[in-house]
């Protein structure tokens, strides 16, 4: 699902005439322009009032009029007790709707309280309670789209933007207090507003690797494969001492074992690797079950090398025939390791080739048929 983008203003105040819009008309066209590139965009839309007084409704007009919205991609949230009408202009839209009642009986509570679940905020005009609902939502460090230029609540919130603090540049920040409005405005608009949120979530991923960094969980697994590598490549010194032999019963465990170790161990290093990267969220599942995914890669990788080399070797009883097995799994133990240590660094693209192989040759049988 897109991210959720909460919509909040109106065209006048009736209550406090020094916040109303300094364009209300060109206000309406900024909002029914965002409202279709957020559309464009894949995002989601939260209001509050279906009123056509309420910028939203214009926002929401936009939005349907691009035809690029899913269902339930609307969200509307009203108190219980305060219903909010289905505009019958949006009978054929109705399916995008997505109507959710919350137990307070104002809806500036239900307004309040969704703030901090919101990927991020539109301000057009406005009064008060938009005010209100642009300081929270700064105070949440949730990215926000204030329309300065055409007055209202979000030309004061816009004031309490700050570069230095906030998630907008002074660039972004500027360009909410210009005046003139073009055709690529809406979509600039959007752009900042994804902008910021991506910015929010790099800050987020950047304390929690350093959280994760500082837990020492990332040494230990790191220590782990260390560890298992070590003991699997302890095999290669026993294979090939001289003046010790392990028998060729011996070598072969060797040879099935060492891959084994070699997998999880690769698989655990490439996880160390991708932790330390920030390409993937730690969790303890995700640790077992990608040792389990280094085993499965490094053993069936080294099976299929292993059982390619020796089905080459003669079959036989003859002293010069077990010397000849016996010595060519010797050389096998160092290469089947490094297989098996390959297989688990690379575990995607071993399953991906695993699950992509044919084994049974339709093309054959429909031949056949034909």
């Amino acid at each position: 699902m897109g991210p959720l983008i909460a919509i909040a203003g109106s065209a006048a105040d009736k209550r406090r005439e020094e916040l109303q819009l300094v364009d209300p008309v060109t206000a309406r066209k900024a909002a029914e322009e965002i409202g279709r590139e957020l559309a464009k965009a894949g995002c989601r839309i939260l209001i509050y009032s279906t009123e056509p007084e309420f910028i939203e409704s214009d926002v929401v007009q936009g939005y349907v009029s691009s035809k690029k919205g899913e269902s339930g991609s609307i969200q509307v949230r009203y108190p219980l007790s305060r219903p909010q009408p289905r505009r019958p202009e949006y009978g054929e839209y109705d399916g995008l709707f997505e109507w959710v009642p919350t137990q307070s009986s104002t809806w500036e509570v239900a307004y309040y309280r969704s703030v901090e679940e919101v990927d991020g905020m539109v301000l057009i005009g406005g009064g008060y309670s938009t005010l209100v609902g642009g300081l929270v939502a700064m105070g949440h460090h949730v990215p926000i789209l204030a329309l300065a230029a055409f007055g209202g609540a979000a030309s004061k919130v816009w004031e309490s933007l700050s570069a230095e603090h906030g998630l907008a540049s002074r660039e972004e920040i500027s360009f909410m207090a210009r005046p003139q409005w073009s055709e690529e405005s809406g979509k600039h608009c959007v752009d900042i507003l994804l902008a910021q949120r991506a910015r929010l979530q790099q800050e987020r991923e950047r304390k929690r690797l350093e959280e994760l960094r500082q837990s020492g969980i990332v040494s230990r697994q790191a220590m782990i494969a260390m560890l298992l590598f070590l003991i699997a490549l302890a095999a290669v010194p026993i294979a090939w001492a001289e003046g010790f032999s392990i028998g060729y019963r011996g070598l072969l465990w060797l040879l099935f074992f060492s891959p084994l170790l070699g997998g999880v161990s690769g698989a655990t290093i490439r996880m160390v690797f991708d932790w330390r990267q920030g390409n993937v969220a730690y969790t303890p599942q995700s640790a077992w079950i990608t040792s389990a995914l280094g085993l499965v890669a490094g053993g069936v990788s080294g099976l299929l090398f292993i059982s390619a080399q020796l089905s080459a070797v003669p079959v036989g009883s003859s002293d010069i025939v077990a010397r000849l097995q016996e010595a060519q799994a010797t050389r096998l133990v160092p290469f089947a390791l490094a297989i098996g240590f390959i297989a688990g660094l690379t575990l995607d693209a071993v399953f991906r080739k695993l699950t992509g192989l044919d084994v049974v040759r339709a093309d054959i049988v429909d031949i056949k048929k034909g």
